[in-house]
């Protein structure tokens, strides 16, 4: 079972003081393995300058050796060398401090080489020597010259750097481990800062924000990410609760009106002419109320995404023109035409029937809005062969500038006295917009006090 620490500071100095703990064993490999090459070449470089000091005196000196016990007895120190010649298998000359001491091998006929050559011994006492060697002609013969030099002493400092990096690392993991704690502290306390500020955060002040230290570090822009996110989860809420309000309002209006209808037709013994406008009244508040609900199912679907989409290729000028048949009794009904215009072959790829429902709610408002006799444009344009436009036209009273951006709202309403009585719940243009969106496409309007123009675009099939 493997502990891992709940708290991520925690976690950091761990993992911090592994990483470190890690680079020092490292860094003690490395150099321990350095200071054994460094030493190990500083010396050979030794025995190497011995030895030609040696190569002097046995071919420029005319020295002769008269006794295999030439030098004082004494003791050998530590890094005193060990000078031998041999000269035909027979030892000549032997550092007389060593005595017998140290018995090497005999040199092999190999060894007689004009070039030094390094060997390394390892002696019946475990003691280690490094040696140098090389062939000398002197008085007509070959004498090989060995020098050599104990090296335990290198292996003696190794040992001794290592125990030393032993005792001292577990204080160097415990600092490590402290102040990488401290670090991530440190570094973690503006989330600690903005986990209390958050905490603060409710419905009742959705408007308030993270703080914000540093925005150019990664803690400052989550603080950053984190304020947009509220920003659309305020905007999302306060949608939520005018189209909670609005809802209610539009449901309770009909409601409202049906039974104000029923009880006064309940009141007085009528004839079966004024029970049948009463029924007739209540029918219509019924259908505007179906209406209602009708629009608020299919947006509610919207923004879950479970509207299922058939996709097919249709002919725009030609969808135009049969999804127009349905209104057309409307504009009739206020003496008013239907233009449409454009090119045949513009192939786009839609939902029919979803489509048509925004088109629909398009050619609606251009009926509701605009004056008897008027003339209702609808036009299949081409942009660039890459787009197809839609264009519905009126010569209404226009919509004022800074409602533009507003009518595509749910419940919006220009004037809400007028939406009334033309039975809009303000719903249509969000639902013409959702529309739009999901065929990639983009919806915008131009309105002046001579008529307004809604425009949908949309990706065609090239």
């Amino acid at each position: 079972m493997t502990f891992t620490p709940q708290n991520i500071r925690t976690r950091l100095a761990l993992k911090y003081t592994g990483v470190f703990a890690l680079l020092l064993f490292v860094y003690t490999i490395v150099t321990v393995l350095f200071l054994y090459f460094y030493f190990s070449n500083q010396l050979d470089l030794n025995l190497k300058e011995e030895l030609e000091i040696v190569q002097e005196l046995l071919h420029y000196s005319n020295y002769e050796i008269k006794s295999k016990t030439f030098e004082m007895q004494h003791e050998p120190k530590r890094f005193e060398r060990l000078v031998e010649i041999w000269s035909d298998s027979i030892l000549e000359y032997r550092s007389s401090a060593f005595n017998e001491q140290l018995i090497f091998p005999e040199p092999r006929s190999d060894h007689l080489s004009h070039q030094p050559h390094y060997l390394s011994l390892t002696l019946p006492t475990g003691e280690h020597w490094r040696m140098i060697y090389v062939a000398v002609p002197s008085e007509g013969r070959q004498r090989l010259v060995r020098i050599s030099m104990n090296e335990d002493h290198i292996l003696d400092q190794m040992k001794e750097y290592f125990l030393f990096m032993t005792i001292v690392a577990p204080l160097f993991f415990g600092i490590a481990a402290l102040a990488g704690y401290i670090m991530a502290k440190q570094a973690l306390a503006p989330i600690d800062r903005m986990v209390v500020h958050a905490k603060r955060i409710g419905t009742e002040n959705l408007k308030e924000r993270l703080p914000i230290v540093n925005p150019n570090d990664e803690l400052g822009n989550l603080a950053i990410v984190t304020n947009e996110l509220l920003d659309r989860i305020q905007n999302s809420f306060e949608r939520l609760q005018r189209f909670t309000a609005d809802a209610s309002h539009e449901l309770r209006t009909p409601l409202t009106a049906m039974r104000s209808v029923g009880e006064v037709g309940l009141q007085d013994s009528r004839p079966a002419e004024q029970y049948r406008e009463v029924i007739g009244s209540m029918l219509e508040e019924n259908a505007r109320l179906t209406r209602l609900v009708d629009s608020l199912l299919l947006l509610s679907k919207a923004d879950s995404g479970k509207v299922p989409l058939s996709i097919e290729n249709v002919d725009l000028l030609q969808f135009i023109k049969e999804s127009s048949e349905v209104i057309t009794v409307l504009a009739e009904e206020k003496e008013q035409k239907l233009q449409i215009e454009g090119i045949d072959g513009i192939i786009v790829t839609i939902d029919k029937i979803i489509f048509r429902q925004a088109l629909l709610n398009l050619i609606d408002n251009a009926i509701k809005y605009t004056s008897g006799g008027g003339i209702i444009v609808i036009r299949a344009l081409n942009d660039e062969g890459k787009f197809a436009t839609i264009e519905v036209s009126d010569n209404g009273p226009g919509i004022p500038k800074e409602d533009q951006e507003k009518i595509f709202d749910r419940f919006y309403r220009v004037d809400k006295d007028r939406s009334r009585e033309t039975g809009g719940a303000g719903l249509g243009l969000a639902i013409v917009q959702w529309a739009v969106r999901i065929h990639h496409g983009s919806l915008s309007v131009e309105s002046s006090p001579s008529g307004s123009t809604f425009r949908i675009t949309i990706p065609q099939v090239v």
